[in-house]
């Protein structure tokens, strides 16, 4: 009986279109009903059926009210605002040709959203690099925070019809259709239809619509058919043939009967609320013509539940590339659409033709559809309270993977479409990116483009000047269209500042030959920069506060002083104080290059080459290690104790000391490592501050807020400072008997860290790289079950189950250091010799020198040999040899190694700094008293590779020896020619080819034109040698020689695409794009002597002072986006902006 009391004001509650503050009275009413139900009507059935009867009629009026209160407003916003007219859009500077051409450069994050290639990043997640550089999409980025308009921002309500001269009519937006592109998706399909209907109001929902893109099987055969007979509808509308997601958008669009079209990829699952938050954002300007996206959040396949706290994005701006990435916190309005997710009433759609039908499968209609709304007379906002978790392309995830080809080519003719269309003279920028030269170099068409110009000129479409005056704070603030391009060189070496492109971000900076200048051919990509980025620390902040490198979005961005500098996407708000960089022209750091600027003008860094480092350090068992401290008194006379860590070396003479060093391979938060530099009294990174913590002491280094750590005993860390309230032990450090101790485990001291390297040996598992691991035990850094143990007083290479054994692969016969000792293999139980196997240590190498000898072979027996492997030591700059044969050390010519002769010997098979010495006088070994042998560890002087003499790599063009090849015509058959080196090498003149007696190695040989003519296959852009027949080609790995390789057949893969450019004379690799634009292979040329890249850090400025580090800006440049910019017509001042009015971040 008191069910009716129950029910009829439960459902009315659930099923009423007002929010619950605004319907309780209603609620209030259906309960007095309920009551009179209850009482009155005694049979229970027929209560129930009156209750639902009345709830039924109370849910239909508050419906009606809701339309009527709808309109009211509708016609009262017409009548308000009848008679404003606003002047329209001049458009004459849009451009309609149908000539290739380009998009524009915006901003970005340090973190986005995961990858993905369907319709929600229609192109690019993530990071689409300019000039579509590798980018290492993927990771995660920062929530974004919708900033509400300033106080005093005009917020004019602008009806689209009357901005272009028409007469506005209400459009009704209180119903949605729901349309999913669905191309075998699978499961994903239906599981999406079902989160859509199950969190959506049904009096909102009007159908879901699942367009079936040719999947196969059928989407149908494995459809709920609960959602297919359910309410609200949903229906499948299918393809035979996969047309692509930009023609299975447009079916599902035009067959869409609701008010509003919401476009879904078909792996989402929306939030509560979703359609009201749509809906009330469409309707915040007064027409029709508002279009609205959620934030998208990240969804988990598995569980079909959105992931906590994962990644979201909401709003993406356009790139010169005609690409696109995300935009951190754009607040109301959304300069583009991701492509994905949005609502568009569906008077809109229609007014603005949809999509692009001249576009094929995917790529491109995003920003075609963003640029016809925002210039066409409409706006794309965010609307706040509506989230929907997507599901992301994940390669390691095969549930995700996609299950359809891209069309590489199509995808290309859609972005260039959209350009032409939409870009102005803006499109001449885009068509310079190499992934365009199917249309600037091979004229393919871009098919007809008569509906672009028809639709401008019905819509009467504002010119794109208007667009990037609307958003001028990503275009102009940000730097996108900037004033000059420049080159950065560091006077001193000569050098110029070049982005080192990685497979995926952060990239590196390096000091590399300054390409371009007068005589110098062009400038390379990589070494042209501008200033960029929002200067958060100005009023209004305009631009710059850091360096991009030029049409790739990637910024300079350093994270402490003493940390390499490399680049990242450029958030462009200039929120990100590590991409905060600077070139003073006055003022004490005028010359430097400085880091981290504050408005105060205080410098925490300045940016310089590399400085040379002896060694790693690293944690030692015990309390016995070289370094030592020395304290330094505080300039303020304050109590903290502060202290330099060194130790003394024999060669170069003098002490070297501990410092914070960037590393690309450091394995901690800081990206730095300590090791042992030049002592130098104005390097802060050398400082180390003593803070009392527990039983010891904290150590932080230098200025920054990163502390040793013992990371457990395990090895030595720069790592961030914990809290001394952690009391985290890994960090609590004593200064005992002049050293620096860590007390747990039987105690650490830091001192030099010893790398070796084992070579030479047949057994595979040995070979490698292996670093101290304490305890007398060094592990193999790639596999760490491979070890080399001191056990029972020999050194063994063991596998892991073998540690602490007296077994293994190998041995050494003594106990001396692993470097200087002989190995012996096991077999059978015996132990072998093994002579080919070498010991060599890593930055630090130890050397041996012979002194004091004196007669007639002492200039040759005195001076500093290498370890050159077990018993052998080579003198060096000289062809002598220290060499143990039959139980004693000889010094004797190369050409008696191994024998038992020499000019001096030992007296017994010691080690030789223990051992007495006899000379030769020819007839009887004589004893040399005065002679003294030491060992000491010295640094290993750089090598700039193992590059053979006369052989090439590839590298950054410039007018440098060793680039220098002029083509000249051979006169023995009509287009062939010889390729001749230009720069002095030797007595005779060399030039490019087969070096003999190889079969495929390119180098410099002595010019012969029967044997060494070359020519251009122009139809495949393929240097051919006559002779062989085989073509040039750079391989895969940058870092080996260029060699001879069987020409492709058809057309030539990148690896062979090159060609000869007279001046200044090189053999230049083209280059190549991949992955739609966003992967690039650069321009590079053959060079038989390359110079050493030179990494660049953050220092102290007083430090880079010091050393004279200088930089410079050199060859400036106006870029043709600034020159478009500056000649093109843009809005008047005062004009009403694109969309009616503005709210910026």
């Amino acid at each position: 009986r008191v069910l009716p009391i129950v029910i009829l004001p439960l459902m009315v509650g659930l099923l009423q279109p007002r929010s619950a503050l605004d319907g309780a009275p209603v609620v209030i009413v259906a309960a007095f009903i309920g009551v009179a139900v209850a009482i009155l009507v005694k049979k229970v059935h027929i209560a129930l059926l009156t209750s639902v009867i009345i709830a039924g009629m109370m849910i239909n009026v508050s419906h009606l009210d809701e339309l009527r209160a709808a309109m009211a407003a509708s016609h009262e916003h017409d009548r308000r605002h009848h008679g404003h007219s606003f002047r329209p859009w001049s458009s004459n500077a849009a451009d309609a040709g149908h000539d290739p051409q380009p998009p524009i450069v915006p901003t970005e994050e340090a973190t986005k959203v995961p990858g993905h290639v369907d319709s929600l990043g229609s192109n690019v997640p993530g990071s689409a690099l300019v000039a579509a550089v590798a980018a290492g999409v993927g990771n995660k980025f920062h929530q974004d925070n919708s900033v509400a308009p300033a106080a005093g921002l005009a917020n004019k309500v602008i009806e689209g019809n009357k901005l272009r001269g028409q007469t506005p009519k209400p459009v009704p937006l209180e119903t949605l259709s729901v349309v999913l592109p669905c191309a075998f998706e699978g499961e994903f399909a239906a599981k999406t239809a079902e989160a859509v209907v199950q969190h959506t109001k049904r009096h909102r929902l009007l159908e879901v619509l699942v367009v079936d893109d040719g999947s196969w099987p059928p989407l149908e055969q494995g459809f709920p058919k609960s959602l297919l007979s359910g309410t609200p509808p949903v229906r499948i509308l299918r393809h035979d043939k996969t047309l692509g997601l930009i023609a299975t958008k447009k079916t599902g669009g035009d067959a869409a009967k609701g008010d509003v079209v919401v476009f879904f990829d078909c792996h989402i699952k929306p939030r509560d609320g979703w359609e009201d938050a749509f809906l009330k954002q469409m309707k915040r300007a007064g027409d029709h013509r508002t279009v609205v996206v959620p934030t998208i959040t990240s969804l988990d396949p598995d569980t079909w539940e959105e992931i906590p706290n994962g990644s979201n994005g909401r709003a993406c701006y356009i790139l010169w590339s005609a690409d696109f990435t995300w935009l951190t916190n754009p607040g109301r309005d959304v300069p583009l659409m991701s492509g994905g997710l949005l609502a568009i009433s569906k008077k809109w759609w229609e007014e603005t033709e949809g999509y692009d039908e001249h576009m094929v499968a995917w790529g491109g209609e995003n920003i075609d559809q963003s640029l016809r709304i925002w210039l066409c007379g409409g706006r794309i906002e965010v609307a706040e309270d509506a989230f929907v978790a997507h599901m992301w392309r994940d390669p390691n995830n095969a549930k995700t993977v996609l299950r359809y080809p891209m069309p590489t080519r199509e995808v290309m003719r859609n972005k260039a479409r959209a350009a032409n269309a939409w870009f102005g003279a803006f499109k001449d920028k885009t068509m310079m990116f190499p992934e365009y030269e199917q249309f600037t170099v091979n004229h393919e068409s871009l098919g007809d483009m008569s509906n672009f110009d028809r639709l401008k000129a019905k819509q009467k479409c504002a010119p794109f000047t208007s667009y990037v005056s609307r958003f001028s704070y990503i275009y102009l603030d940000a730097g996108l269209i900037p004033p000059e391009t420049f080159q950065v060189r560091e006077v001193s070496t000569g050098l110029c500042l070049e982005r080192s492109p990685h497979d995926a971000p952060p990239h590196g900076v390096v000091l590399s030959p300054c390409s371009g200048g007068v005589g110098g051919g062009e400038v390379a990509e990589l070494q042209i920069w501008h200033a960029a980025n929002r200067d958060v620390q100005r009023l209004g902040k305009p631009c710059c506060s850091g360096f991009m490198n030029w049409n790739f979005l990637q910024c300079m961005q350093a994270h402490a002083v003493g940390g390499l500098v490399r680049t990242s996407e450029c958030l462009l708000t200039g929120e990100d104080p590590n991409q905060r960089f600077a070139l003073p022209h006055d003022g004490p750091h005028a010359g430097q290059m400085a880091w981290k600027t504050s408005k105060e003008s205080e410098v925490q860094g300045c940016v310089a080459p590399a400085e040379t480092t002896f060694a790693d350090a690293g944690l030692i068992p015990g309390t016995a290690c070289s370094t030592e401290i020395e304290f330094v008194p505080k300039p303020d006379g304050g109590g903290e104790k502060q202290f330099r860590l060194y130790t003394s070396l024999s060669h170069p003479p003098g002490r070297v000391c501990g410092g914070a060093v960037g590393a690309s391979d450091a394995d901690n938060l800081s990206g730095l490592t300590l090791q042992f530099m030049k002592c130098d009294s104005r390097d802060t990174r050398q400082i180390f501050h003593a803070i009392a913590m527990l039983d010891g002491f904290q150590i932080r280094i230098g200025d920054s807020n990163f502390c040793l750590d013992s990371a457990s005993g395990t090895q030595l860390l720069v790592y961030p400072c914990y809290d001394q309230k952690v009391k985290n032990k890994n960090q609590v450090w004593q200064l005992r008997g002049g050293q620096l101790i860590w007390p747990q485990y039987n105690s650490f001291c830091i001192g030099m860290k010893e790398v070796l390297y084992i070579s030479g040996s047949n057994i595979v598992q040995v070979n490698g790289q292996y670093t101290f691991a304490g305890a007398g035990s060094f592990h193999k850094a790639a596999d760490g079950e491979v070890w080399l143990s001191f056990v029972n007083r020999h050194w063994f290479l063991q596998n892991g189950a073998d540690k602490g054994q007296a077994r293994g692969w190998l041995r050494s016969v003594g106990d001396g250091p692993p470097s200087t000792e002989t190995w012996q293999v096991e077999n059978n139980d015996r132990w072998e010799a093994q002579s080919p196997l070498t010991v060599s240590t890593g930055k630090m190498r130890e050397v041996l020198t012979i002194s004091g000898a004196v007669g007639t072979f002492a200039r040759t027996v005195n001076g500093k040999y290498a370890s050159s492997g077990p018993g052998a030591w080579s003198k060096i700059g000289d062809d002598k040899w220290l060499t143990f044969v039959s139980g004693a050390w000889f010094v004797q010519p190369e050409s008696e190694k191994g024998l038992a002769r020499g000019w001096i010997k030992t007296v017994g098979g010691g080690k030789p700094e223990a051992e007495k010495w006899m000379m030769g006088n020819g007839r009887d070994w004589e004893m040399q008293e005065n002679i003294g042998v030491t060992i000491d560890k010295e640094l290993a002087p750089e090598q700039l590779g193992s590059l053979p003499p006369g052989q090439f790599v590839l590298r950054t063009c410039a007018a440098k020896e060793g680039q220098r090849l002029r083509r000249e015509t051979a006169a023995s058959e009509p287009g062939t020619f010889i390729i001749r080196d230009l720069d002095k090498n030797g007595g005779q003149q060399q030039c490019l080819g087969l070096l003999p007696g190889t079969s495929q190695s390119l180098g410099l040989v002595v010019c012969d034109e029967a044997r060494h003519r070359w020519r251009l296959m122009q139809d495949k852009v393929q240097l051919q040698h006559v002779a062989s027949s085989m073509c040039v080609d750079a391989g895969s790995n940058i870092d080996k020689p260029a060699s001879l390789y069987p020409c492709h057949p058809g057309h030539a893969h990148g690896a062979q695409q090159f060609e000869v450019v007279d001046e200044p004379g090189w053999v230049r690799h083209k280059g190549s794009w991949g992955d739609n634009g966003r992967k690039r292979e650069f321009q590079k040329c053959l060079d038989r002597s390359p110079a050493k890249e030179v990494s660049i850090t953050v220092q102290p400025c007083a430090s880079t002072q010091h050393r004279g580090v200088r930089w410079e800006k050199i060859n400036p440049r106006i870029p043709i986006e600034r020159a478009i910019w500056e000649r093109e017509s843009k809005p008047a001042p005062g004009s009403v902006p694109l969309g009616g009015d503005m709210a910026p971040p």
